[in-house]
């Protein structure tokens, strides 16, 4: 488990969990000019990489987030969107509970200088739609 009040990291642990949500927005109140991840959550990732054997990276969002610089640090990821109340059903799927499975269902960017671009097909994005298990 860390935090960014927190250090403790169980040294060689077989598998750490990240997550890293949005902070809470309504439509039009959550437009941001940068989607990437905070200073805390690639610091939350480069901690649990150096400490565990293997990293899985949960996103809690509701749209494509910046995560081209901590992709190498990580095993897999999750995209969980925004589960509500079903929330469940993702421990579910981190724990062998229940099968894992699911594609992209749009087109992953790389940067944010793609998001911006008139032309973002120009450059290859992060992952592609239908990207997944």
């Amino acid at each position: 488990y860390v935090t960014s009040t927190s250090s403790i990291i169980a040294e060689g642990a077989d598998v750490a969990v990240v997550v890293v949500a949005e902070q809470p927005y309504a439509e039009g109140q959550g437009d941001r000019e940068d989607l990437s991840l905070t200073a805390q959550d690639r610091w939350m990732v480069t901690q649990a990489s150096r400490h565990a054997n293997k990293v899985i990276l949960v996103l809690i969002a509701g749209r494509p987030l910046m995560i081209s610089d901590v992709v190498p640090q990580v095993d897999a990821i999750v995209m969980a969107w925004l589960p509500g109340t079903e929330g469940d059903g993702v421990a579910e799927v981190l724990t062998g509970r229940a099968p894992f499975g699911g594609k992209l269902p749009i087109v992953w960017p790389r940067s944010m200088d793609q998001v911006r671009s008139p032309r973002p097909w120009m450059n290859p994005p992060l992952f592609s739609a239908d990207f997944g298990l």
